[in-house]
C-alpha cells in the first residue's frame, strides 16, 4: 500500500504532555513532506487554538474543531456549523445542566467561554461571554465542562442536527453538527484532492479519532489512547511522550 496522506491528531498524539512538539518529530514530517506524503492535522481545537503548532509544522490541511472546518493553505474544503438557533437552545440546556462548570463556543467570529481567564496561553483569544443573552450564531463546535454526564444523551437525542462526543478525561464534552466528524472531514479531503482514504494513515488516541481509525487504509493508536481506540487500530505505536508517530513514520514509511 501506497501511503499518500497523513492524518495527526494533536493533543495526546504529536503533542507530549506539556503541549510541545519534539524536534525530533518536526523533522520526520519534514521528510514525510519531502517525499511527496500530504502532512493533514486533525484535532478537536479549534483553528486559532491550534495555531502554535499547525505553524511548527506546516500541514498541507488542517481539520480543526472536530470535524467542523476543513482548510488547506488556499482553500477552505468544507464547513459544517449547528444552526443559531440549534446551538442557543443547546447552550441554554447545558447551562442548566446538574454539575455545569463551564462552557465555550466556537463561531465563524471569535471563540467564547464563560470563564474570564483561560488554563492555558492557546486560548488566551477566548472572548468572555456569560451566554444570558443568546449568541445568535451559526457554532461551530460547543464545548460543556460538567461533573456529571447526566441528561446529556437526552440533550443529543433533542436535537436531530446534533451529535455529542467525550473526552477521555471524563469532564469535556463536545457538541456540533452530526456531519461534524474527523472521518467525514478527512472524505471531504479526499474527494478534493482526488485521493483514496485507503491510502491515508491516521493517528488517534481519543473517542474522536475512533472512526478515523478504524475506516482509513492504516489506522494507528497512541500506546497512553483509550482502550477502545487502541482495539480496533491496526498497530499500536508508542505513546506521544516517546514520540511514538515519528518513530512509527520512520519505521513503516521512511
Amino acid at each position: 500500500m501506497k501511503i499518500n496522506s497523513i492524518v495527526l491528531d494533536l493533543d495526546g498524539t504529536i503533542l507530549h504532555g506539556d503541549k510541545t512538539i519534539s524536534d525530533y518529530t518536526r523533522l520526520v514530517l519534514k521528510k514525510c513532506k519531502e517525499k511527496g506524503i500530504r502532512i493533514v492535522v486533525a484535532t478537536a481545537r479549534s483553528e486559532k487554538a491550534a495555531e502554535k503548532y499547525t505553524k511548527a509544522i506546516c500541514p498541507d490541511t488542517i481539520i480543526s474543531n472536530g470535524g467542523s472546518l476543513v482548510k488547506s493553505k488556499e482553500n477552505t474544503i468544507f464547513e459544517c456549523k449547528l444552526s443559531a438557533k440549534t446551538a442557543d437552545a443547546i447552550i441554554n440546556e447545558l447551562t442548566r445542566q446538574t454539575g455545569f462548570i463551564s462552557i465555550s463556543a466556537e463561531t465563524e467570529k471569535g471563540y467564547y467561554a464563560t470563564w474570564k481567564k483561560p488554563d492555558s496561553e492557546d486560548y488566551s483569544h477566548a472572548v468572555h461571554y456569560d451566554f444570558s443573552i443568546p449568541l445568535s450564531q451559526d457554532v461551530y463546535k460547543i464545548t460543556a465542562e460538567l461533573s456529571s454526564s447526566k441528561g446529556l444523551s437526552q440533550i443529543e437525542a433533542k436535537y436531530s442536527e446534533c451529535k455529542m462526543i467525550p473526552f477521555s478525561d471524563g469532564m469535556w464534552y463536545r457538541f456540533a453538527h452530526k456531519s461534524a466528524t474527523k472521518m467525514n472531514a478527512i472524505n471531504k479531503m479526499a474527494e478534493f484532492y482526488d485521493i483514496d482514504r485507503e491510502n491515508i494513515v491516521a493517528f488517534g488516541d481519543d473517542y474522536n479519532d475512533i472512526e478515523m481509525i478504524c475506516k482509513c487504509g492504516i489506522g494507528v493508536a497512541m500506546k497512553n489512547g483509550i482502550d477502545e481506540v487502541k482495539e480496533i487500530a491496526d498497530y499500536i505505536c508508542e505513546s506521544n511522550d516517546n514520540d511514538g508517530v515519528a518513530k512509527w513514520i520512520e519505521r513503516f514509511l521512511l
